[in-house]
Formats: C-alpha cells, structure tokens, sequence
C-alpha cells in the first residue's frame, strides 16, 4: 500500500517506523533537512535530504512483518525493516543478475568477505568460485554505496586479503 503524503508526512512515516525498530535509529538536522539512519547492529548508517524522499510505501513481508519502502527522487530505493536497511545490489559485468538476490543489507557484506577469507586460507569449501564470490562483493557494495553507505573499511579490508594472496587471487581469475 503506498502512503501517499507530503515530504513532511513522510518523513515522520520513517522516523515514527524506524522509533518503534530494533535495530535502527533515527537523527534529523532541522536547520539542514540532513536525515541519518543508524543501524545498530554493525554500526553503519546512511545520510540523505529530506526533499530527495519522492514516496514511502508500507509493506509486509511473507513473515507478516512489516516494512517501509523509501524511494528517492533519483530512482533509488530502501527498504527499513525492524532491524536493517535494506538495498538492492548493483548490477555486474560477468555475474548473472539470477544468482543476486533481491535485497542485502550491510551485514549481508560481511558474510561475504568471510566466504572471501575462507576460500583463501580457509578449509571451507564453496560452489561458487573465487572470482564470483569477489564479483558478488563488488555487486553489494556497490549497490550499498548508490544509497549511502560509506564502506571504505570494507573494501580496504577485501585489498588487503588479495593483496596478501596474489597466487590464490591469480589462479580465481585465471
């Protein structure tokens, strides 16, 4: 059901939802219009204008759980659930868009660069293949920073572990 308000209105939609959240927090600059949306989990958060907000759309999920869509005027999209933000990941070249899932969060990320330790110097073995696991990371992130999540420590994080196997990095994309 998509709520159709005006900026103001929608803005206390989201500020009324993520208060009630578990995971979220919500923080608003009056004088700039600047909104911050903090997940406490891993401590990541996202930054936006109150005037780039073009709809809000309540939802559930199959769980019965409720959500709220926040679309932006610049085409993106979030969705906020009782503990995340969720975001679609970007498209890659050389990965099927079948293999992506719908919505990720910033946890999500880091089950990733986990999978991306264990196939390097780990015992665990994985189907997909170094370099899709490396691509699926990239697809994610990106997808993370289009909504305004900064992951500067992440992709630092995901260099050093090639930087420091350049062999096991080698044969992945070879």
């Amino acid at each position: 059901m998509q709520i159709k308000t005006d900026k103001k209105k929608s803005i206390h939609l989201i500020r009324d939802f993520i208060r009630k959240s578990d995971g979220l927090l919500f923080a608003t600059d009056l004088q700039t219009g600047e909104i911050r949306i903090h997940q406490k989990q891993d401590k990541k958060s996202i930054t936006f204008n109150r005037e780039e907000v073009e709809s809000v759309l309540y939802r559930m999920n199959s769980n019965n759980e409720s959500f709220l869509q926040v679309n932006f005027s610049a085409g993106k999209k979030i969705l906020l659930t009782n503990r995340y933000i969720g975001f679609a990941p970007a498209a890659c070249d050389g990965l099927d868009p079948a293999k992506l899932p719908k919505v990720v969060t910033t946890p999500d990320l880091l089950s990733v660069i986990e999978a991306i330790e264990s196939s390097l110097y780990g015992e665990d073995c994985y189907e997909e293949k170094l370099e899709d696991v490396k691509l699926f990371f990239e697809s994610m992130s990106c997808g993370a920073e289009a909504v305004g999540f900064d992951l500067t420590g992440e992709r630092l994080w995901v260099e050093r572990l090639f930087a420091t196997f350049p062999v096991a990095f080698k044969k992945a994309l070879f």
